[in-house]
């Protein structure tokens, strides 16, 4: 149960954060970066308003903070997946279910970089695009590297 007055004594600061994080990244990957608040996170979070404006600065820094735990938590599943042993087809298996049981309780993490409502210029668009491009080059050498096995070695498999 969530108090409405209650605020970060006794909660260590990365632990706050964590919760904060939390709370917001599903706030926003549920109901986009226009509809939400951030004295709704807030709310959820039984913190204040100013806490969370302590921590992140504005709401673009909040939303950019979730982008940022979330795309690395993403891109490192992957990067996990592509060091390992796995090769080809395997590979490509291995990766797909580990992001689907990585998003499976959190669905709303893969929303976060496609938002049509978060700002589509200054830094959290920056944030958006270094980790859709991570992502991105990621699923382009996995998709290569099974093209080759394939048999086919004319590289037309990497984005534009």
């Amino acid at each position: 149960m969530v108090r409405t007055n209650a605020g970060t004594k006794g909660v260590p600061r990365m632990d706050r954060e964590t919760q904060i994080l939390s709370i917001a990244s599903e706030q926003f990957g549920t109901h986009g970066f226009a509809a939400t608040s951030v004295e709704a996170v807030a709310k959820l979070a039984g913190i204040s308003k100013p806490l969370i404006y302590n921590y992140f600065g504005s709401k673009d820094g909040l939303y950019e903070a979730c982008l940022d735990r979330g795309g690395a938590l993403l891109a490192d599943e992957i990067e996990r997946i592509a060091r390992g042993d796995a090769v080809g087809l395997d590979r490509g298996m291995q990766t797909l279910a580990g992001l689907f049981n990585l998003l499976e309780p959190q669905r709303y993490l893969w929303r976060l970089f496609f938002d049509p409502s978060a700002p589509q210029t200054g830094r959290v668009s920056e944030v958006t695009t270094l980790y859709v491009d991570r992502i991105g080059k990621l699923a382009d050498e996995g998709v290569s590297e099974l093209m080759n096995l394939a048999g086919n070695h004319d590289g037309s498999t990497s984005r534009p």
